[in-house]
């Protein structure tokens, strides 16, 4: 028993405390704290450089979040904008985003109120809209922000307007500028005045205005502009590199079409003739250059081999022996290409015309870039001559197309379908 109580004091003086222990231990305790906030602050600085870093990396590639107030939206187009106007005249939704169609741009208007309603677009027109009626109309509304707005009708009168924006997007660049570009700010119209049951002039629309318009000149470039599956056909002239002219176009009824109105800029003079015009200006300037490739293929009574169903092209010289062929709408065409250039491999393949090919057909040149041509309508088999195939293109709607061979572009022409 003495021996363990001996043994239990030598413990208790081996762990005796010293007398600054306590305050030793608490400057070991600060350090540590001190240190602690140290490297707590060091972290939490390269976490806000990191956060900046990566803020500033989204900004500059467009990544970021946009905020209110920042350009373009991120609303999926739609096909047809759908509006609603109420019993208090407003309209909703505040904005919409809509795909322009081939005919133009579809919208909605659904009168939720009581009272009819007036519809329009501004700078184009309106429509209106019954109590509960739901009604889709189709517009020339170009690509960009358009102001539409609703209002209520009452004994008659037009109430004050709600307006909305709808914002036209054209991703598949369906729209051709038609606004005139006049350098003197000067410009001029006439509408066309025609008793019930006129009869037009049947045709691609493109195509009578270029037979009935005065005052073309030479080398103008006739086109169909807006969008290219409009209820009234647009056309425009462009002169030097701007538009100077434009022709609106409505249906007879009978498939013909009759102008609805003919607009030029200050120092043109364009007008509507019943006959016609056969020549570039009023003053009767040579045929422009355009008209002319077709003017070979037009004559000869019915029997040119370069106009009709079943037409004949030759190959020679690297070469064609036309640059216009036409062709009946609607109906099965074939070509007969005779290739005539011995030991050479040569072709006949159809394209849509673009300004760009219409130009190189004008100045017989190749389109030299590879994506100017687009997606072939027809490919036509390679022949080495001397030889011939006979070509099965199928039916074509009415309008103009380009044709190339495809080894020796320059060889090229437009095939104009009516």
């Amino acid at each position: 028993m003495r021996d363990l109580q001996s043994r239990l004091e030598r413990i208790g003086e081996r762990v005796r405390v010293a007398p600054d222990a306590f305050e030793r231990l608490e400057r070991a305790r600060r350090r540590h704290e001190r240190n602690r906030r140290i490297t707590a602050g060091v972290v939490a600085s390269l976490v806000a450089v990191a956060g900046s870093f990566i803020a500033f990396r989204a900004f500059r590639s467009g990544d970021g979040v946009r905020t209110a107030g920042s350009e373009g939206s991120n609303e999926a187009p739609v096909e047809v904008a759908q509006f609603t106007c109420d019993a208090n005249g407003s309209i909703a939704p505040s904005n919409s985003v809509v795909a322009a169609q081939p005919d133009g741009v579809h919208l909605a208007i659904s009168n939720m109120g009581d009272t009819p309603v007036s519809f329009s677009i501004e700078g184009l027109g309106g429509d209106g809209a019954e109590p509960g009626e739901h009604q889709e109309t189709v517009w020339q509304i170009r690509p960009g922000p358009a102001t539409v707005s609703c209002s209520m009708i009452t004994d008659g009168e037009t109430g004050m307007a709600s307006s909305a924006t709808v914002e036209v997007v054209d991703p598949n660049g369906l729209y051709l500028p038609a606004e005139l570009e006049c350098a003197s700010g000067e410009a001029y119209g006439s509408s066309g005045d025609y008793a019930n049951g006129a009869t037009g002039f049947a045709g691609d629309p493109v195509q009578v205005a270029r037979d009935h318009v005065s005052g073309l000149e030479f080398d103008d470039l006739i086109e169909r502009a807006g969008y290219p599956e409009s209820r009234l056909p647009v056309i425009h002239v462009v002169r030097d590199g701007a538009i100077v002219g434009k022709v609106t176009l409505r249906d007879d009824g009978s498939g013909g079409w009759l102008d609805d109105s003919v607009e030029g800029c200050g120092g043109t003079q364009f007008g509507w003739s019943v006959e016609p015009t056969g020549v570039s200006g009023p003053m009767g300037q040579p045929m422009n250059a355009w008209d002319a490739l077709c003017a070979t293929a037009r004559a000869g009574d019915g029997n040119n081999v370069h106009s009709g169903a079943a037409l004949h092209v030759e190959g020679r010289d690297i070469d064609f022996d036309t640059g216009c062929l036409i062709a009946p709408a609607g109906r099965p065409v074939t070509i007969l290409f005779s290739n005539l250039d011995d030991g050479v491999p040569r072709n006949i393949s159809i394209y849509p015309l673009t300004p760009y090919l219409r130009e190189c057909i004008v100045t017989g040149t190749s389109p030299g870039r590879p994506d100017a041509l687009g997606h072939a309508l027809f490919s036509g088999e390679l022949i080495t001559g001397v030889d011939e195939i006979v070509y099965g293109l199928g039916r074509f709607e009415p309008g103009e197309y380009y044709f190339q061979d495809d080894v020796h572009p320059a060889a090229n022409g437009v095939l104009v379908v009516e």
